[in-house]
């Protein structure tokens, strides 16, 4: 955080895969400012979930989202999570409870049935797939207007 320190404004992105539609992409944020949030959004042109009375998909104490404003006080923070759906969300659940029971209760190992079907249920392993979740990353940089979005210091 050294390199960050007198940082003025920052827009973070952090990109995860699992939820939402296949190989589409939803935005989320934590909504520590709506009227931030949704000038970001009409400025990407973009619904952001948790923002201007939408629905947050989840809450996760103790994100990068809200570790930032702590580890950069002073600085307008924005912070956005890139959700690249992969399968259904019971698909990804029954993937996590399966290697998670073969971890506690099984040898543990990693190259194991349950292993291979959590990481092609985060991360598939189709071209297609793969390329659309890098195009949604980069596209969705590219959208956001030069420091434009930024609110009030945290």
């Amino acid at each position: 955080m050294k390199n960050l320190a007198g940082l003025e404004s920052l827009l973070a992105i952090d990109m995860h895969t699992s939820l939402g539609p296949h190989a589409m992409d939803t935005l989320i944020t934590e909504a520590n400012n709506a009227a931030t949030t949704e000038k970001l959004g009409r400025a990407i042109q973009r619904p952001i979930l948790g923002a201007a009375g939408m629905p947050a998909a989840y809450t996760v104490p103790g994100s990068l989202g809200a570790a930032l404003p702590r580890l950069l006080p002073g600085a307008r923070i924005s912070f956005l999570l890139q959700e690249i759906g992969t399968w259904s969300p019971l698909r990804a659940l029954h993937a996590l409870r399966e290697e998670n029971r073969w971890h506690h209760y099984g040898k543990g190992g990693i190259d194991h049935p349950a292993k291979r079907r959590l990481l092609e249920a985060l991360c598939l392993a189709a071209p297609a797939w793969l390329n659309a979740a890098v195009e949604h990353g980069i596209r969705l940089v590219w959208q956001v207007p030069d420091h434009q979005f930024q609110g009030q210091p945290s």
